[in-house]
């Protein structure tokens, strides 16, 4: 497994961003960002444990971030579909026969994967200007490939309910791709990006899933294969429908046994009952077009009561080990709202759970898990539960686990923690989850995981306090108290600060996160925007920290502010009679990147650095982004900040605003914007 830091446990909650500064010519680009958040440990060999930081990023400092001396680089604002997968980067590419030092990987609604140089020059005026490449300053992308052939992304006039709730008018490659990479003769980095894309055509429609592996230099043939249930699956895998009524929202896992992990749920919007949720998991090597997967069901299809599908607030199932010896490895994910049924002899239903899985090389299984005591309640969505007074829908799965960097002086070395719809923030020890599990009564029973404690501090609060919607991030400070911070971006239909969700920060100065040890604290603190003022996220959002590991004064929070009012929902659209959807957007609201202080002594709470709405030349916000999608998290890498959004929020074809008034078409928002943000030189710009 790898050697272990010494260290002690610390933990907050918070949302996050990135921050970017350029480098002086000549620089060595060493960051590759091959997955969702960030991190691939050192300390554990080919596992993935979604902390979100980046422990290398020597040209980012507090220093240098303010809007005087830090900024937009440039845009590029044609983009064929809105992006919502995290931007993915790779060093030292060679494309067409140049060589970029920083390659970024975009994808759209739409279907298409673009590729951007990553280190454009700093702009000479505000705003920045469309991003170019090369000695020509050719605009826009180095390469793109579509990944749709004949076929049209999925309409949402026919996805999950008719609608897709918050995604919206349709789906393409939504959840975030994975790259592995390899050095070429050359000395260059070549490698594979695999993503899954959703299609429809024909008529009657049909619908499908597609896995795709492309050489990320683009030169070689692509390989394509139909998601469909292997032969010989258990009837869970056989009653999954790959059609419209199932999305593919988590980010792909590539773990260290060379399997590509993909999992499903169902569409937003699709009443119950609800389809199953299932993980898949393709062998890399040797894959071709006839692969089938392995499949291992979170529910068996039951007509009456279902679900438990896997959706992660976008983030993507872990991959490590539960052991300091013997090199178990193993994925972690959490399931939503369903039916639940592990504690029962032969039974597979695996609602509200955080799932420990195997794979032996011909089959996956659950290993290990652990399910709350109040599953029953908590699933209350369908006939089955039906007697419980509450709505349910109160998932343990609307995040990710985030696997905690392990630790060799602790009782519990290999922890996992997520935060739920109620709350609360779960600790589980991944060597030994607790099982549990629910009684048949809506009170349920005791749990048995490490801990749960609520993300406010006091109490937990159903539905009604600060729910947890997305994935949290890590930062070990290294400092003379060992203090390790744990940060995770609150959702709250009423909080301190009212509707919306917050950044907020729990931290333990020793041992574990139990709620008797005097080392933790259990008032929030949070990330505000004026002081004493938390600032409000209307989604949520999920957390990036980049820091010099040389360094602890340094440590910088990012994250992505989005308007939940310009994402559509299923008021936004009606349909017209071929089924294309008329959509009536309120006025657009500009995204905001958004970095923050981790820690400043003596204050409880983290200063803002720097928003992109913050300096104004001429009376123009110069590093405003466009709308941003739900759970959108930035990229840090090499000095740069790399952010994808939806379209512009003046449609370029007519110079009108996007709104159902001056603008009633799906232009502005089936469209996609990429950023690229940095230190702007030597330039000081004044900033009103």
């Amino acid at each position: 497994m790898g050697k272990y830091r010494n260290t002690t446990l610390g933990f907050c909650v918070l949302v996050l961003l990135t921050i970017a500064s350029q480098y002086s010519a000549g620089q060595t680009y060493t960051t590759n960002v091959t997955t969702w958040h960030q991190d691939i440990p050192a300390i554990c060999t080919g596992c993935v444990y979604r902390t979100g930081q980046n422990l290398s990023e020597g040209a980012i400092t507090i220093a240098n971030v303010p809007d005087t001396t830090f900024g937009q680089h440039c845009s590029y604002d044609l983009l064929d579909g809105q992006v919502y997968g995290q931007p993915l980067v790779v060093t030292n590419v060679t494309i067409n026969g140049a060589n970029y030092g920083i390659v970024v990987y975009v994808v759209t609604m739409n279907g298409t994967v673009y590729a951007f140089d990553g280190d454009p020059q700093a702009p000479i005026s505000w705003p920045a200007g469309q991003c170019t490449y090369g000695t020509s300053h050719t605009v826009g992308p180095i390469a793109s490939q579509s990944v749709l052939g004949s076929a049209s992304p999925a309409s949402c006039a026919n996805l999950g309910g008719t609608n897709c709730q918050t995604i919206a008018p349709n789906v393409g490659i939504l959840g975030t791709p994975v790259i592995s990479t390899k050095t070429l003769g050359d000395g260059s980095t070549g490698g594979t990006l695999y993503l899954v894309v959703e299609s429809q055509s024909g008529t009657p429609i049909t619908w499908s899933h597609k896995l795709w592996a492309l050489d990320i230099t683009f030169g070689a043939a692509a390989v394509q294969v139909l998601i469909s249930p292997p032969s010989g699956a258990s009837p869970g895998c056989y009653g999954f429908n790959f059609s419209q009524l199932h999305i593919q929202r988590p980010a792909l896992l590539l773990g260290g046994d060379n399997y590509l992990y993909i999992a499903f749920s169902m569409m937003d919007g699709y009443p119950a009952p609800l389809p199953n949720g299932m993980m898949l998991a393709y062998n890399t090597v040797g894959l071709s077009v006839s692969s089938l997967p392995l499949c291992l069901p979170m529910s068996e299809g039951n007509p009456n009561a279902d679900g438990a599908g896997i959706w992660g607030g976008g983030g993507g199932p872990s991959y490590g080990t539960d052991s300091a010896t013997g090199h178990n490895y193993f994925t972690f994910f959490n399931t939503g709202n369903g039916v639940f049924d592990l504690n029962t002899t032969g039974g597979i239903d695996a609602g509200d759970s955080f799932i420990k899985m195997s794979n032996s090389g011909s089959a996956l299984s659950i290993a290990d898990y652990f399910t709350p005591g109040d599953q029953y309640w908590r699933s209350n969505k369908d006939s089955v539960h039906a007697g419980c007074s509450a709505d349910g829908d109160v998932d343990v799965g609307s995040g990710s686990p985030m696997l905690v960097p392990d630790v060799e002086d602790s009782s519990h070395s290999f922890l996992a923690v997520s935060g739920d719809k109620e709350g609360g923030i779960w600790f589980v020890d991944r060597a030994s989850p607790g099982k549990g599990g629910t009684t048949a009564t809506c009170t349920g029973s005791p749990n048995t995981n490490l801990q749960t404690y609520p993300i406010n501090g006091t109490a937990f609060a159903l539905k009604t306090g600060p729910l947890i919607h997305t994935n949290p991030a890590f930062w070990e400070s290294g400092d003379t108290t060992g203090t390790n911070y744990l940060f995770l971006g609150s959702s709250a239909v009423f909080s301190v600060a009212g509707a919306g969700e917050l950044m907020r920060y729990q931290i333990c100065n020793t041992g574990l996160p139990i709620n008797t040890s005097t080392g933790c604290t259990k008032t929030a603190a949070y990330a505000y925007e004026v002081s004493g003022t938390p600032l409000v996220f209307p989604w949520g959002t999920t957390p990036s920290v980049s820091r010099d590991i040389t360094t602890d004064t340094d440590a910088i929070v990012w994250t992505i502010w989005a308007d939940g009012s310009v994402i559509p929902n299923s008021a936004a659209f009606t349909w017209d009679n071929n089924n294309n959807p008329l959509p009536h957007f309120p006025a657009a609201t500009p995204g905001q990147l958004i970095a923050f202080e981790a820690a400043k002594s003596g204050d409880p709470n983290m200063p803002k650095l720097y928003s992109s709405e913050d300096c104004i030349i001429g009376g123009v916000n110069v590093d405003r982004i466009n709308p941003a999608t739900k759970y959108s998290v930035p990229t840090v890498a090499d000095g740069h900040v790399y952010v994808g959004t939806q379209g512009p929020l003046v449609d370029p074809a007519n110079n009108t605003q996007c709104s159902p008034i001056k603008n009633p078409t799906a232009a502005c928002f089936n469209r996609g914007t990429f950023y690229v943000f940095g230190n702007i030189g030597l330039t000081v710009r004044t900033c009103s």
